[in-house]
């Protein structure tokens, strides 16, 4: 049902977030790592939006894929993803959860 509403939604940051936490809770860690990538390029390519609105909500997709990895994912993956982060928003702090 998310995949069918992309091609309306998708560039809507709030749907980007419920179709990656769907895909999350089920723990389908491909499709959501495709979603994550996705959302990335969808909200960068998102004209309607004004620059910082899109980071930031670049930002709470990010936010949300990392919390996860952190989580579940295995270390280098996390790393990769951390250094990727980082690239894109040099200022913004990295907390892992406390497990």
């Amino acid at each position: 049902v998310y995949e069918l509403g992309m091609a309306q939604h998708g560039r809507n940051a709030q749907y980007l977030l419920e179709y990656l936490r769907h895909l999350l809770a089920l723990g389908d860690e491909s499709n959501a790592r495709a979603l994550f990538e996705r959302s990335l390029t969808n909200l960068a390519a998102s004209g309607s939006e004004a620059a910082s609105s899109a980071n930031g909500n670049m930002l709470e997709v990010w936010k949300t894929f990392l919390d996860w990895q952190f989580r579940w994912g295995e270390g280098e993956t996390v790393r990769q993803l951390v250094d990727r982060f980082r690239a894109s928003f040099p200022e913004e702090p990295i907390s892992a959860p406390l497990c």
